[in-house]
């Protein structure tokens, strides 16, 4: 009798086990079906830039005919020694501190292994473009004389990288923006232009608080093989491409590559790029971190992968500003040319005053017209020229200045139908056709 007792109450509690368990799948199932039968939730985007192809885009060059352009991102940073936070080379999984094993290793890049990757820079006769962690200015003041004396750009790069932006309000994140750009300032006796997130972290506001500071590229943003107009309220900011695929903390640390691998990874990186640099100008950076690369059994593979760059023709070593300002310059290239064409129309009237009024903005301030076409106000500015987003909806570099010629406007030249005069047509037709040529 016990033992049939202890079977049924087996059974029972082995009944009612599946029981549960066919209810559990029976509801998961009912709400996989509610889910996939409710409408999707509309996908959002950054806003912040034009979604442009760079297939669309006309082709320029950057200074000295060259068509790729390289910069070096050592990253230059401090940590907290009572933190767990900050890359690693061992796993500290309870996040024990002091973590001496992982401070050490970390150090090493401040006191040996950056050094050894400017001897490299010397050899090669390249500059660097350093991702700068404010606090090192104040903890390692020898460190930046040191860079200065090589014409080293600095770039904002959080104050250390135990921390980051994650989670700030908008004023507590400006004020330490504005704390971090004045600091380094302070010590380089240069405001940066550039930035460069701890951790490439950012909040909702980090774009507009930047530009506000007067710092107008980014190397957060790796969407693009060329720099890019970003919309923010006021002031300009370009992404420009950091490369993060050819990063020495994912290919070394994360990947376990070998130096082999790392050489191979970055030559196949350029050479890629070199190759589509026929048609469209690239951008190539390098992203280091003086611990890592910096080691004795990597620096070689450093060297070897920049003297392969040097062997090809059309390659440009340039700081992350130089690579801003020349693209901006083809934006103002661009401006002129058109301008040029104006010069020559011997008409007056609706349409060469409307057009005078857009080349003067393409020439001051390339980005206001760009900002007033995305949010709209463009037309109360200029309402004679209502549709210029036609021309000016991509980006500074991508606009092609002559489609406006030939695109219809409504009223422009003071007809109702929005149609240009066939004889002018005709005559800048023929001027635009002469520019091409010779741009």
């Amino acid at each position: 009798m016990g033992k049939n007792g202890r079977d049924r109450r087996e059974f029972i509690a082995t009944s009612l086990c599946l029981a549960g368990t066919a209810g559990l799948l029976t509801s998961a199932l009912a709400s996989g079906i509610a889910a996939a039968q409710s409408p999707p939730r509309p996908i959002r985007r950054s806003e912040r830039y034009d979604d442009t192809f760079i297939t669309e885009r006309k082709p320029f060059k950057w200074p000295g005919n060259n068509t790729l352009a390289i910069w070096f991102a050592p990253n230059v940073e401090v940590w907290q020694y009572d933190s767990a936070a900050g890359v690693g080379i061992t796993p500290n999984p309870t996040n024990h501190v002091p973590d001496v094993f992982n401070y050490a290793w970390r150090e090493y890049g401040m006191r040996v292994g950056l050094w050894r990757i400017a001897d490299v820079f010397d050899e090669a006769g390249v500059r660097a473009t350093v991702a700068l962690n404010s606090q090192v200015c104040d903890v390692y003041p020898k460190a930046i004389e040191e860079m200065k004396k090589r014409s080293w750009e600095f770039m904002g790069h959080g104050t250390t990288n135990s921390t980051n932006l994650a989670g700030l309000n908008p004023e507590v994140e400006r004020e330490t923006v504005r704390g971090i750009l004045k600091t380094i300032e302070q010590a380089t006796a240069k405001r940066p232009r550039g930035w460069l997130g701890s951790g490439l972290i950012e909040t909702y506001n980090t774009l507009d608080i930047l530009a506000e500071e007067g710092v107008n590229y980014c190397g957060d943003w790796n969407n693009d093989d060329q720099p890019y107009p970003l919309k923010v309220k006021s002031g300009k900011m370009f992404a420009i491409p950091y490369c993060n695929e050819v990063n020495d903390i994912p290919l070394y640390i994360r990947k376990g590559y070998t130096g082999e691998q790392y050489l191979r990874s970055v030559v196949d990186q350029f050479d890629a790029l070199y190759a589509d640099s026929r048609k469209q100008p690239r951008v190539m950076g390098i992203p280091l971190h003086p611990m890592i690369s910096g080691q004795p059994l990597r620096i070689k593979y450093l060297q070897r992968a920049i003297a392969h760059m040097k062997e090809h023709q059309g390659v440009w070593f340039a700081t992350g500003s130089e690579i801003i300002d020349a693209y901006q310059n083809v934006a103002r290239n661009r401006a002129s040319n058109l301008k040029r064409i104006l010069d020559t129309l011997p008409f007056q009237g609706g349409l060469i005053a409307e057009m005078r009024k857009l080349v003067e903005l393409l020439q001051v301030s390339y980005r206001t017209l760009l900002l007033s076409i995305a949010h709209d106000r463009f037309c109360v500015r200029f309402p004679n020229a209502w549709n210029l987003a036609k021309l000016c909806g991509i980006g500074s570099v991508d606009v092609d200045p002559f489609r406006f010629l030939l695109v219809r406007r409504r009223s422009i030249v003071g007809r109702q139908n929005g149609e240009l005069p066939l004889h002018l047509f005709k005559f800048l037709r023929r001027h635009i056709a002469d520019m091409r040529n010779a741009t």
